[in-house]
């Protein structure tokens, strides 16, 4: 379902501190870096993420209801990569323990320098790749929500795997996971500058496809697919609540 996500941020050397060091524990490395961006991942091992600073120049901003979950070996790991975030400057945004949800489900919040909010997590008889579990996103109107990404997901080869009222999650496998949900806090859903999730295609035919689906669906384009680098064909979109995404290969 999700290839990699990209955070916004106005300081890169301040989350890659940070960043570098909840990798570390997570036992992966850098992959790539610029001046305006650092990758985090390790190929084949899952998705990656990345800290960078927004395309177009503005500040980079964060999205309420907007969560990236790193997954976690069992709960003790879970309490270090909390105590880790902490020690490099995190703050605190619910110390680990059990919490209402899938079975098993064990988590602790943390927000990064910026402001973007992350968890470490455990799930019961889950297995997940290093690094990204799953990625939450704002909602306003979950049925909408819903008919938008119900069609994607499926042509991805996901399905929904959980529910719960003002929450859905997509997902197939042991790749992460794409949670669309009503903010916790009760206040509206917003769109994070910097924030992007990267929906993984299995060739250039499905960037395109998944691109005129998702138009077709209410998104509106950020841009059409085609070349984006060396090996990398992606195309934009937003689906009706502003969350960006992209298809690619």
């Amino acid at each position: 379902m999700i290839g990699y996500v990209t955070l916004g941020a106005d300081d890169l050397a301040a989350g890659a501190a940070l960043y570098d060091a909840l990798a570390g524990s997570l036992g992966v490395g850098r992959m790539m870096e610029t001046e305006t961006f650092i990758a985090w991942a390790e190929p084949g091992a899952g998705p990656g993420r990345c800290l960078t600073k927004p395309f177009e120049g503005k500040p980079a901003s964060v999205g309420n209801g907007v969560l990236v979950a790193l997954a976690a070996r069992d709960p003790a790991h879970v309490d270090e990569l909390y105590r880790i975030a902490l020690a490099h400057g995190a703050t605190d945004e619910g110390a680990p323990g059990p919490r209402p949800g899938p079975p098993g489900f064990y988590a602790g919040y943390f927000r990064d320098p910026q402001g973007n909010k992350f968890n470490a997590f455990v799930m019961r008889d889950k297995k997940r790749a290093p690094m990204l579990g799953y990625l939450t996103l704002g909602a306003n109107d979950i049925a909408r929500a819903a008919a938008f990404y119900d069609p994607i997901a499926a042509m991805l080869g996901a399905h929904r795997v959980f529910e719960a009222p003002g929450s859905i999650v997509w997902g197939g496998g042991e790749g992460a996971e794409l949670d669309l949900t009503l903010p916790f806090d009760g206040k509206p859903a917003t769109v994070g500058n910097g924030v992007m999730a990267a929906l993984q295609c299995r060739n250039r035919a499905d960037v395109d496809a998944i691109h005129a689906l998702a138009l077709s669906l209410g998104g509106a384009d950020e841009g059409g697919p085609g070349e984006r680098g060396p090996g990398f064909s992606a195309g934009y979109f937003r689906d009706p609540d502003g969350n960006k995404l992209n298809a690619f290969v």
